[in-house]
């Protein structure tokens, strides 16, 4: 168990990491590329006013797309990290033995925790790129893409099945002191 615990840490420190150093990395070269291929604004503007100098478009609603395009690939991760602190709660009921009353109700809320992160993660990213469609005229920048985070969405589904195998293990010892 406490080896466990220790990857559940390290992989939800690697999470927070990734978020607070790479993805904000990006979001600045992003931001950076943004103000040097547009030539109406100065170098020292860090949030221009939503005037419209570029004629039909603006960098506000750019920006807003950069925010938004920034939380759709940080949102797996850092859900991935809320994740794995949940699972290390679900190790903390497991102390006393795996087939415990609290394990048993742990296990199925957070299996649903699980799929809800799932779930939002696929529609937050679609969300974003349906919006950057149809705002198209209005940016400056766009990219339309679909990030399969597949080592956040596979921790989370191994989190997901495991919180199954832990509930179902939980009834069948149940099931099974019955007949003892």
């Amino acid at each position: 168990m406490r080896l466990f615990r220790a990857l559940l840490i390290l992989a939800a420190a690697y999470f927070i990491f990734e978020v607070c150093f790479a993805e904000f990395a990006g979001l600045f070269s992003a931001v950076d590329a943004l103000k040097a291929g547009n030539s109406a604004f100065t170098t020292d503007t860090v949030l221009p006013a939503a005037t419209d100098v570029t004629g039909s478009k603006s960098l506000v609603f750019s920006y807003v797309v950069l925010a938004l395009r920034f939380a759709a690939e940080v949102l797996p991760t850092l859900l991935a990290a809320a994740t794995a602190y949940f699972a290390i709660g679900l190790l903390d009921t497991m102390e006393d033995g795996a087939f415990t009353q609290e394990s048993a109700a742990y296990a199925p809320k957070l299996a649903e925790w699980c799929v809800k992160v799932l779930k939002l993660s696929v529609l937050f990213a679609l969300a974003v790129n349906v919006l950057q469609a149809f705002c198209a005229p209005m940016l400056l920048s766009t990219s339309i893409s679909i990030r399969l985070p597949i080592f956040e969405l596979c921790f989370v589904l191994a989190a997901l099945l495991g919180a199954r195998l832990i509930a179902s293990n939980v009834a069948l010892a149940a099931d099974n002191d019955l007949f003892i």
